[in-house]
């Protein structure tokens, strides 16, 4: 038996299958609900997995202007007519795979501007890039997606292979330097059983600047954002007041220079006061992408900036540590 696919009309509804067809020579009635399943199948796959884009975003960018000829995005400078995939746009809805225009906003692509060429599984392959280079990212969305109102979820394809550990630190491994320091490591003892607190303060008459160095372990997987918990206390605060402290990072490796590379955009993290002297533990936030290039076999230096214009509690916060997430490639044999 031959065989041959027939596309009496473009390939963009996986649902009509008349439009797609198998047939032998002896175009026999008999084959034909087989040939229709044989043909599902076919047209399924093709519209699951997606032409490859020529690079990948790591950050949010304006769709307007940060995506048009000449920009760059992940160490890739974009070309007019580059296919590119938006997955990390504040709002969601923004997400998807887009041809590059000389100017202005990209044109979502040929394959990805209907809702019935979009469906939840879906796979794209990323040909260049410093972090996404080589991987695939699928499309995790269940249910009904409408373009351009359903806010799009892309996790890395293959992620069975990566896990996550988490690290702990204490306010003892933070340090401060000259410029608009923080208060340095101090212990306080509290409460009727006198249990010692060790923090790092950030005060309230001004901004304070705290820092924290991380040595990842040869498994790290830097194309996965690092994720952030911090455990703070105070003892001057009062109902409803709420503090803000903005984190940002940079990765630097043998021969970079110190202080060659901007931190990356802080992310502000929020937190409402309790009671004095309870622990507070923030809500789990993610790290917008480090300065310079994350790499394996670089360390992260974090920055830790209480703002005290954007927060309202009347006394001083103190830090007690925290936990770093980050991803690993289980592949790989160290923990």
């Amino acid at each position: 038996m031959s065989a041959k696919i027939s596309t009496r009309s473009p390939l963009t509804d996986i649902d009509d299958l008349d439009d797609f067809e198998i047939r032998d020579n002896s175009e026999t009635p008999n084959n034909d609900v087989q040939n229709k399943k044989v043909s599902y199948g076919i047209v399924k796959g093709i519209l699951a997995h997606k032409q490859p884009v020529r690079a990948a975003t790591t950050v949010n960018g304006t769709l307007a202007t940060a995506f048009e000829n000449g920009d760059t995005i992940d160490g890739v400078s974009l070309v007019t007519g580059d296919r590119i995939l938006l997955k990390d746009q504040s709002t969601g809805s923004e997400n998807g795979i887009y041809t590059v225009n000389s100017s202005g906003v990209p044109t979502r692509a040929i394959d990805f501007d209907t809702t019935n060429k979009v469906k939840g599984s879906m796979a794209v392959g990323v040909q260049e890039g410093t972090i996404n280079a080589d991987t695939f990212w699928q499309l995790t969305n269940n249910g009904t997606i409408t373009i351009d109102t359903t806010d799009l979820v892309f996790s890395r394809f293959g992620d069975a292979i990566i896990g996550t550990h988490q690290w702990g630190f204490d306010a003892g491994g933070m340090y401060i330097g000259t410029t608009t320091p923080a208060q340095a490591p101090a212990v306080r003892e509290i409460g009727a059983n006198n249990e010692p607190a060790h923090f790092i303060e950030f005060l309230d008459g001004a901004d304070s600047i705290a820092y924290l160095d991380w040595y990842p372990p040869e498994n790290w997987d830097p194309s996965i954002a690092l994720k952030v918990t911090l455990y703070w206390t105070t003892e001057e605060g009062a109902s409803s007041e709420t503090i803000e402290i903005e984190v940002s990072g940079v990765a630097r490796g043998n021969d970079d220079p110190i202080g060659g590379a901007a931190y990356g955009t802080a992310v502000a993290v929020t937190d409402t006061w309790i009671a004095n002297d309870d622990e507070h533990v923030t809500s789990q936030f993610t790290l917008n992408a480090l300065g310079g290039t994350a790499a394996k076999g670089k360390k992260v230096n974090l920055k830790f900036l209480r703002d005290i214009s954007a927060d309202t509690l009347s006394g001083g916060v103190e830090v007690t540590g925290g936990i770093i997430e980050y991803a690993i490639d289980k592949a790989q044999s160290s923990g």
